[in-house]
């Protein structure tokens, strides 16, 4: 028996129309009961990513993730994402409570609008940092955004033993766990911090990046108890910060002006051109 076979399992797992959860929970822990621990920790590292990819792009990831976490899998491979089941949440913001099955039902609401892997990887990854919570302060998180970087490049280290090319997967995941609650703030935040934001997901580099980006702030928004089809207007005042700066430049551009001001002169057009959104729409 192999850790390929587990996963193997785990995607055929999840593309069953139903489950028999406790069944399924028992062939797992069967499974891993006769794997071999060298071998494991060579898998972790040389084979997991790309299984752990396909299992992404199945039928319904986030069933054969819960089955794995409570099959005792899912710490060995993914220990960091493992950490999250069993630690609570403000129950005013998560009515789900558990840390872990936030990020599985974000994962389920991403899943329904997406098969890009990284932006399913981000969503399901975005809050590691919850994992690191001092328990004298839960069940609050304060920091978590950045303490989620750590665990995603403890995970990607591992992945990148072997030479998998995943250094993009792993900055822009970091970046989502830094940044992913300035969307759902948007609309509150300082304009220089949207600047910051937009120039972090480097959405005037690559336009696509800023809807990778709203697909997995709206997937968090919605995947939490009784909130899984809530409006989710940020993305739209998100969207019109951008499309106004990027009309903004559009002369400078044509004039060959815009590459000829300094990263700070930059920042602060941009910053200016959020100004004045905002106080158009107070007017």
């Amino acid at each position: 028996m192999s850790n390929k076979d587990v996963m193997s399992a785990a995607i055929s797992i999840a593309m069953l129309p139903t489950i028999h959860a406790q069944k399924h929970i028992e062939i797992i822990h069967k499974l891993i009961n006769d794997l071999d621990k060298d071998d494991t920790e060579q898998y972790s590292s040389n084979g997991f990513y790309l299984d752990f990819v396909k299992l992404l792009l199945s039928k319904n990831p986030s069933r054969a993730i819960d089955v794995l976490q409570k099959a005792g899998y899912l710490k060995l491979l993914l220990p960091e994402l493992d950490s999250l089941f069993g630690v609570v949440q403000p129950v005013k913001y998560h009515p789900e409570v558990d840390c872990g099955i936030h990020s599985l039902m974000s994962l389920t609401a991403a899943k329904k609008v997406t098969n890009n892997h990284l932006i399913l990887m981000a969503t399901l990854f975005h809050d590691l940092g919850k994992g690191l919570t001092s328990k004298e302060i839960l069940p609050h998180h304060y920091g978590h955004e950045e303490l989620g970087v750590a665990p995603i490049k403890a995970i990607f280290a591992r992945w990148r033993r072997n030479g998998s090319d995943v250094l993009f997967a792993e900055k822009w995941i970091s970046t989502i766990s830094l940044y992913h609650t300035y969307c759902h703030m948007c609309e509150v935040l300082q304009p220089k911090k949207i600047v910051e934001l937009l120039t972090a997901i480097h959405a005037f580099e690559y336009p696509a990046f800023l809807e990778w980006y709203i697909i997995t702030c709206e997937s968090d928004q919605r995947g939490r108890t009784g909130r899984e089809n809530v409006p989710y207007p940020q993305k739209h005042t998100l969207r019109t910060y951008f499309k106004e700066i990027v009309e903004s430049e559009v002369g400078l551009k044509e004039s060959g002006y815009l590459y000829l001001l300094s990263e700070e002169e930059k920042r602060i057009n941009r910053i200016n051109v959020i100004h004045r959104i905002k106080k158009a729409m107070r007017e």
